[in-house]
């Protein structure tokens, strides 16, 4: 799960990334405290301050970029990685990673075929019948080389595979580590030298994990996208788009669980970091009735309270493009007061064209995700996309020609241009828009985050006591109306309620359009009241899902 509530910065202090888009003789303007103030104020309440007290937990931790070990804080370390990545120039562009190929069934077959899965059962946590939730919190054996207890929901039930467990190094019994997403709290300990056992993802992923961190290539084996593969006699894996960002997926699992004598095929389903959407339940490989039943799904959970019910991504997006295309469609100039006083001649009143030649719009990303919303942009201005050498690595490990068509790393050629989410504060804007002048004249900086939605009173309390059909509704109003968080005469910043992670609404529709036994949630908290009340829901749910299992009704197979 990526955090994206950014780090409270103090003074004229910009993060070094920043340095790379402004020329040193362009000074940056006084810290509009006032303005950061507001933010602040309106990004944090109670919910997003549990989730930063379990962000603020310090520890010693090693650089994968450059192997760099230090005390932070893990979002201040999240924020390490991604400026190592940004800065990291001795790595050469690639596209793709041909000399990766598709997993080896017989291979595998191989590897895996001295392994008892009775064994790996016994050691794999396990979840009693009669609880549908389990936080899964149980200790396995302590890593070789970290010594940390691994927490039990990182062992896939009735293998000796682990999904998202690279920080605890060689674990002992594992055979095969599972990678869901390129983001740095999924990834953590894996660096170039690891050689700890196979890692298996998606295409995209490897790309960048080869990229981005120069891990051996043979170490990673690439699984193919809607399509079954046999890891062994006894294990098969599916992967299915997550809908999180490029290269994220849900790993389906079916395997042949021994007990008491006989064989019985069961399915596990991880879903890693995503955003629910009826695409996935009516995928061929996990749609109810054609395929069995979720014996233990591993869910999610990152927006898993009643007031985070946000809008479609689709939604955000058009209202955004909407904000733009307003600008440029505007009104023509009204003369200001000063001018109607002294009976000035007011300026010709500017043109569409000319405001569209002056506009420049910023979108805030991380190191990979955020695409959807600058490509989108940029097909509404029939623009190119500026960005940096480094990102242009990155987006070329996506494999996406549409995207990489309208990619430059020159700024003047670009109306929108990509920059660190982390960055687009008010005083950074107008120091980056002084140093892109005569080019530019005015500029609109859009921050998407899943921490910009603030939802009402009423809604929050309807959704928090409401019941699996009330919660699966469609909202009663689907326009999107953005946040203008700062505004002057040059630089206008909107925050967009835009995430990559499930809302509340859509985690309920995916857990009531499947037939499932058990749920893991994969993002504790640190709040007990709050890790009680995700249990609830999660319990709630499951009882009051129908018998005859349907998907819950959809306007398009993007969102519900």
């Amino acid at each position: 799960m990526t955090k994206d509530k950014p780090i409270e910065q103090t003074g004229n202090h910009l993060i070094s990334s920043f340095f790379h888009y402004v020329p040193k003789d362009i000074s940056v303007l006084p810290t509009a405290k006032d303005h950061r103030a507001h933010e602040n104020n309106d990004s944090l309440n109670d919910f997003d301050q549990a989730v930063q007290l379990s962000l603020k937990l310090t520890m010693e931790r090693c650089c994968p970029v450059c192997n760099e070990t230090m005390t932070l804080m893990t979002r201040e370390f999240e924020l390490h990685i991604n400026e190592c990545l940004d800065k990291n120039v001795s790595i050469s562009p690639i596209g793709s990673l041909t000399g990766l190929d598709q997993v080896d069934d017989l291979e595998l077959t191989q590897e895996l075929s001295h392994t008892s899965l009775d064994t790996a059962a016994a050691a794999a946590p396990t979840t009693s019948s009669e609880s549908d939730v389990r936080t899964s919190t149980v200790a396995l054996p302590r890593s070789k080389t970290t010594k940390k207890p691994i927490p039990g929901y990182k062992w896939l039930k009735d293998t000796r595979f682990v999904v998202d467990a690279f920080s605890y190094g060689a674990i002992p019994g594992c055979h095969g580590y599972f990678l869901t997403h390129f983001h740095s709290d999924h990834y953590g300990g894996l660096k170039k030298s690891w050689v700890h056992g196979p890692i298996y993802c998606s295409k995209v992923t490897a790309n960048l994990v080869q990229s981005q961190l120069q891990v051996g290539r043979e170490y990673l084996h690439v699984l193919p996208l809607d399509k079954v593969t046999a890891l062994s006699d006894t294990v098969k894996v599916s992967l299915i788009d997550a809908n999180h960002c490029p290269g994220s997926v849900l790993f389906v699992f079916d395997v042949l669980r021994r007990q008491d004598g006989e064989s019985t095929w069961v399915r596990h389903v991880h879903t890693g970091d995503f955003r629910a959407n009826p695409k996935m339940c009516l995928h061929p490989l996990l749609c109810q009735n054609s395929n069995p039943p979720i014996d233990h799904l591993y869910l999610d959970t990152t927006y898993l309270q009643a007031k985070y019910s946000f809008p479609a991504q689709e939604e955000c997006i058009d209202a955004v493009t909407k904000v733009v295309q307003g600008y440029l469609c505007g009104p023509p100039s009204i003369p200001s007061l000063l001018d109607q006083w002294i009976k000035r001649t007011p300026s010709l009143p500017m043109q569409n064209d000319q405001r569209q030649s002056k506009l420049l719009v910023v979108v805030g990303a991380y190191t990979i995700g955020k695409e959807k919303v600058f490509y989108a942009i940029a097909n509404a201005l029939q623009s190119k996309i500026f960005v940096t050498e480094q990102k242009l690595r990155v987006l070329l490990c996506q494999e996406n020609p549409d995207l990489e068509n309208l990619l430059t790393t020159d700024q003047s050629e670009a109306q929108v241009h990509v920059l660190p989410l982390n960055d687009i504060k008010a005083e950074n804007m107008h120091a980056y828009l002084k140093s892109l002048a005569p080019r530019f004249g005015i500029l609109f900086a859009f921050k998407p985050t899943g921490w910009a939605f603030k939802a009402s009173q009423s809604l929050t309390a309807e959704m928090e006591v409401g019941s699996l059909a009330l919660v699966t509704q469609p909202p009663k109003e689907r326009q999107v109306d953005l946040n203008l968080s700062y505004s002057s005469n040059q630089v206008k910043i909107y925050g967009v309620p835009y995430s990559e992670h499930s809302s509340f609404r859509e985690l309920a529709s995916f857990i009531a359009s499947l037939n499932i036994q058990h749920i893991i949630p994969t993002v504790p908290s640190s709040s007990e009241k709050t890790q009680t009340m995700m249990e609830y829901y999660l319990e709630k749910w499951q009882r009051e899902k129908p018998s005859a299992i349907e998907i819950v009704p959809y306007p398009t197979e993007s969102h519900w």
